[in-house]
């Protein structure tokens, strides 16, 4: 036991003799000199790190230049109220802070080109606010509070007399019967003269798609109404038909419907009838409506009743009827001998008006006939030019 206590007592005295000269001599491998030496190189690689960072960036940009790079125009952004600005070059541009609000700048641009367009081939967009009254079932047109009708504002001007400044015997040439073929109402749009009017079947889902497209072109447009003919219903002319048998709320309730099917066109014009028109107390109350929102009618049989003409002179309501139907026998010499007939009634009255239906055959034969017309001493006019010149 005495040897233990010895031992222990040594061994504590020589530890602690050890640690005394330890802390007299600097450690070479470990302590505090250790520690700082170790700070600064941390801090002298992370600086050679930054500078091959930033050379290999130079390096890979230069690489990926082509050719000699132009100095960007400073861009900065100035608060203005509560509006952000960029200054670019001097010159202070609306910055867009988003992806709506880029949207809309490039809506108003194509607004603002179709705008131009249109001013050029003097056609307005469609619908004109001051010319809409909005019900349940739609926009209907109306005379606007100082007095513009819709026939008057969603006309196309037509050109009366040629370079010498003679006057023109004017054809007017209405093409019926469009909206429901794809195919058909894209090829009179586009490859009709302007001046040439389209009239459209109230049953498409796509009339505004057309009249908008239309327009564009320069055509002016009228919207078909259908009424009764002698043998309804075994002909039946669709749906929201105007019928001799109904009441005038009903009938003038379709009408309405009717009018509210697409915009920017200037009148309407009857979808068969051939027994409607020839009942006065039904007539009446449909043209007065017509009438009492600017609109002109058409009735294109050229052998139809007296009656419209007479509520029309009674309403002053502007009416046109159709000299000659061109498509009676579709073939392609009726068709050339009809236009024949129609430059002769021209001729011997000074106006005329053409209906056919929009087929490929009469598309055709109308487009070709028209293109030496002013040669011949004649000129296409749009409908609403036969109601600003009288008739005889």
């Amino acid at each position: 036991m005495k040897r233990l206590y010895l031992t222990s007592f040594f061994t504590g005295v020589g530890l602690v003799l050890f640690l005394g000269i330890m802390k007299l001599i600097p450690a070479p491998l470990g302590g505090e000199p250790y520690s700082v030496l170790q700070l600064k190189d941390r801090a002298s690689a992370e600086n050679e790190l930054m500078k091959k960072i930033t050379a290999d960036s130079i390096t890979k940009r230069k690489k990926t230049v082509v050719g000699e790079k132009k100095q960007k125009i400073p861009h900065y952004f100035k608060k203005d109220g509560s509006k952000n600005q960029v200054i670019a070059g001097g010159a202070v541009l609306d910055k867009p802070k988003s992806s709506l609000e880029q949207a809309t700048i490039d809506h108003k641009k194509s607004q603002a080109n179709q705008l131009k367009y249109i001013a050029n081939i003097g056609l307005p967009l469609a619908p004109i606010p001051e010319l809409i009254e909005i019900t349940k079932i739609g926009d209907l047109p109306k005379i606007s509070d100082d007095g513009r009708r819709p026939m008057d504002a969603y006309a196309r001007p037509s050109i009366e007399k040629n370079a010498q400044g003679a006057e023109l015997k004017t054809i007017a040439i209405v093409f019926t019967g469009l909206g429901f073929s794809h195919s058909l109402t894209q090829e009179a749009i586009e490859t009709l003269p302007p001046e040439i009017t389209l009239s459209f079947i109230p049953y498409s889902n796509r009339l505004k798609t057309w009249t908008r497209r239309a327009r564009n072109q320069g055509h002016e447009l009228v919207l078909e109404v259908p009424m009764e003919p002698f043998d309804y219903p075994d002909n039946d002319p669709g749906p929201h038909t105007l019928l001799s048998n109904q009441t005038d709320q009903i009938n003038l309730q379709h009408l309405k419907w009717l009018m509210a099917r697409m915009p920017g066109y200037v009148g309407m014009i009857n979808l068969d009838g051939s027994k409607l028109t020839t009942q006065e107390n039904v007539m009446y109350p449909l043209l007065r409506e017509m009438n009492n929102r600017g609109l002109l009618y058409m009735d294109r049989n050229p052998e139809t009743s007296d009656v419209p003409y007479k509520i029309a002179q009674e309403l002053k309501l502007e009416y046109v009827q159709g000299s000659i139907i061109l498509d009676e026998i579709k073939s392609k010499k009726s068709i050339d001998d009809a236009l024949k007939r129609l430059e002769k009634t021209a001729k011997l009255h000074g106006t005329a008006v053409g209906i056919t239906s929009a087929m490929p055959l009469s598309i055709q034969r109308v487009r070709l006939w028209s293109e030496k017309l002013k040669e011949r001493g004649f000129t296409l006019v749009p409908l609403t030019h036969m109601v600003r010149t009288p008739q005889s």
